[in-house]
């Protein structure tokens, strides 16, 4: 990763982002996964998928800047209007899962994987088990309030022309590039452009991270994801409509301790609503149990 003067490098862009955000995509990722009308079409992978979803989605309509490290610089739309070309594209979980199977796709010792994905990617189980298993084990790092700063949720999306470690363009590009739906930049990258790092001009990537809010970020995720419309979760409504319904979450939870117990969070909210009437969601659920443990 390197940069020129006046530009800032994506990578640094998604540090901070990342720290900022991948607890919020967590619990986002918890809500969309349990929600009635979740599609499978819309399967995103872990909570650090959605995170970088998130955060490329938020670029996809910028400049971008690919700087060399002998000082030269190509300026690049990050999607190209009325196409599918994305420069910044991923494959789909399930192709990601597939491409992970052969090692003439993932490389000798996963050597594709790891430079494409970072050791940070796992393939996805991809049973209905295994996605309810990713459930429990995310809400659980919501709930208990963990550093995810040294939780180590993988990625199981795959990167086609940048290397996800470093945001740079990759030098040689991944076995399934040749399968991009619209390959428009593996075909006109200048040669010696691979091996850039993609950067926004500093004035540009001062102006995006001004733009950064929750509420920006809950307007892209309807449209990353269409088929589950999420509560609005501004302050007043968290106060005076969910969270309204922490204590009584909160005094049925101890009532019913050794029934809740070994439930996973969705089964805890099928057992409160069907038994004792109360309809709520995760959020509420989790904020009954902080409360409960703070003693509160």
């Amino acid at each position: 990763m390197f940069t020129l003067e006046g530009y800032t490098p994506l990578s640094s862009l998604w540090g901070m982002f990342e720290e900022r955000y991948l607890k919020w995509c967590c619990a986002r990722a918890c809500e969309l996964y349990t929600a009635e009308h979740f599609s499978r079409d819309d399967h995103f992978g872990s909570p650090r998928d959605l995170c970088e979803d998130m955060f490329l989605a938020s670029l996809s309509e910028l400049r971008l800047a690919l700087c060399t490290t002998k000082g030269s610089v190509l300026e690049i739309d990050a999607s190209l209007s009325g196409t599918n070309a994305k420069l910044l594209q991923k494959t789909a979980v399930m192709e990601s899962f597939h491409i992970a199977m052969f090692e003439d796709e993932a490389g000798p010792q996963n050597e594709w994987l790891i430079r494409m994905g970072s050791p940070q990617f796992r393939e996805a189980g991809h049973t209905d088990g295994e996605v309810k298993q990713w459930i429990v084990e995310y809400a659980l790092l919501v709930e208990l309030e963990a550093d995810f700063h040294a939780v180590n949720i993988p990625f199981h999306t795959l990167p086609y022309l940048f290397e996800r470690q470093s945001y740079v363009i990759a030098r040689n590009f991944p076995p399934w590039s040749k399968d991009m739906w619209d390959d428009h930049y593996e075909r006109n990258l200048p040669e010696h452009y691979r091996g850039a790092s993609i950067c926004l001009k500093e004035v540009l990537a001062q102006h995006w991270q001004d733009s950064l809010s929750e509420t920006a970020l809950r307007k892209g995720l309807g449209r990353l994801i269409p088929s589950v419309i999420l509560e609005d979760s501004s302050h007043s409504l968290r106060k005076s409509g969910r969270l309204a319904k922490v204590p009584e979450a909160k005094q049925l939870i101890q009532s019913f301790e050794i029934e809740l117990e070994d439930l996973t969070a969705k089964e805890k909210l099928k057992f409160l609503q069907e038994r004792h009437g109360l309809k709520i969601g995760l959020t509420t659920l989790r904020a009954a149990y902080r409360k409960l443990r703070d003693g509160k």
